[in-house]
């Protein structure tokens, strides 16, 4: 007993020795620090959303060309130009900018960041946010702010250090119900259901976007599907050179018993570049599995989409694929390289509908919020396996 007495007592010492030895360093970082308001332009800016006036109106000037961070970067204008259709910058200091793809039907991309007022530059914030193809900062500076009839018209411009962008704004949405649709707080008003799921509900069931289809299928045309149609992304890693295959191409999953799962992709796939009249399905062989409120679907084989390098012959970095091999075929199209990448999709469920469920989706690709028939009864035409093809 005292032998145990003695050893507490020496480990008591040391500790003590410990402590009294050791300095601790305590940084503390306020990221919360709301912006300066004192200027009347800044606060006129804050709180309210602002939307792209005209896309035509837009103009670019290139500072230099050189020392691009990303491949896709040079092309990232386009996004401004084309995509951006407003910006809010709340007082927290927090912005979300929303961008719309035209080559992405019914397709959102909030993307959040921060904003501060510039301490050199008059009339000017500094904005560090994500966008739909990597991370910037730019400076947004107002050139022109006026009211009429209650309602702002705003010039600003977007210095980016290698380009400059100028753009027409406006504080009044032009189409008040899809802005609705569309805002950044359906997110929060959409959490994601904690109920466990039943396997059973799903097995021999095939779940898609509501435009998914085979190319003789007639696309739907009923409004009431308009939000249905609707997907969202608050998150996205790369939308030109890594295409979210959800996005690009549509996939429907099929589960079947046993962890047997299919990844189908839809009409305008790799078939059509060549030959319209191509009616065959391509598929990737996959895994399902349900762990709680999560379907969890992986796959080694899913078909990989660069909407840059389709369209704008945009290079890719191929060491992505250097874990897997790369794997291509041309024999559909000579300037469309066919490859597969290993994906995983976790599929939460929001709420469920008489005709499918809004889901929260989430992949190494990004965070897409979008509605998932039930398309069980789907009429199936020829398949064609993608490792078929890669042969």
């Amino acid at each position: 007993m005292k032998i145990i007495q003695f050893t507490r007592l020496l480990l008591g010492v040391v500790l003590l020795m410990q402590a009294g030895c050791r300095k601790d360093t305590i940084e503390v970082f306020n990221t919360n620090v709301s912006p300066d308001l004192s200027n009347p332009i800044i606060q006129k800016l804050t709180n309210i959303t602002w939307y792209r006036q005209d896309f035509n109106s837009s103009s670019e000037e290139w500072k230099t060309r050189y020392n691009i961070p990303k491949q896709s970067e040079h092309l990232a204008s386009l996004l401004y130009t084309m995509a951006w259709w407003n910006i809010t910058l709340h007082r927290d200091g927090s912005s979300v900018m929303l961008f719309v793809p035209p080559m992405l039907s019914n397709t959102y991309l909030h993307c959040t960041g921060k904003w501060k007022v510039s301490e050199t530059e008059e009339n000017t914030i500094i904005v560090t946010t994500k966008t739909p193809v990597s991370h910037t900062s730019f400076k947004l500076k107002v050139l022109y702010l006026e009211t009429k009839d209650n309602i702002g018209y705003m010039n600003v411009s977007l210095d980016f250090g290698n380009r400059i962008l100028t753009a027409n704004l406006v504080n009044a949405a032009v189409d008040t119900e899809t802005n609705k649709l569309v805002d950044y707080n359906w997110y929060a008003e959409n959490a994601v259901s904690a109920t466990p799921l039943d396997s059973n509900d799903f097995e021999n069931t095939i779940w898609a976007r509501p435009e998914f289809r085979l190319r003789e299928e007639e696309p739907i045309g009923n409004d009431e599907l308009k939000a249905e149609r609707i997907t969202r992304s608050n998150y996205i890693t790369d939308l030109l050179t890594y295409t979210p295959t959800i996005l690009g191409q549509s996939v429907a999953f099929h589960f079947e018993e046993h962890g047997k799962a299919y990844l189908y992709y839809g009409a305008f796939t790799i078939f059509n570049w060549v030959n319209f009249a191509e009616k065959r399905l391509l598929y990737s062989d996959a895994r399902w599995s349900i762990k709680g409120n999560k379907i969890i679907v992986e796959t080694e084989e899913e078909f990989f989409e660069s909407i840059g390098e389709n369209m704008f012959t945009l290079t890719i970095d191929e060491t992505r694929f250097q874990t897997h091999g790369q794997l291509e075929y041309n024999a559909y199209n000579p300037y469309m390289k066919v490859r597969t990448q290993k994906n995983y999709y976790v599929i939460e469920i929001i709420k469920k509908e008489a005709n499918g469920n809004l889901c929260r989706i989430t992949n190494n690709e990004g965070t897409f919020y979008l509605f998932l028939m039930n398309r069980t009864g789907m009429s199936l035409s020829e398949k064609v396996n993608i490792k078929d093809i890669l042969k």
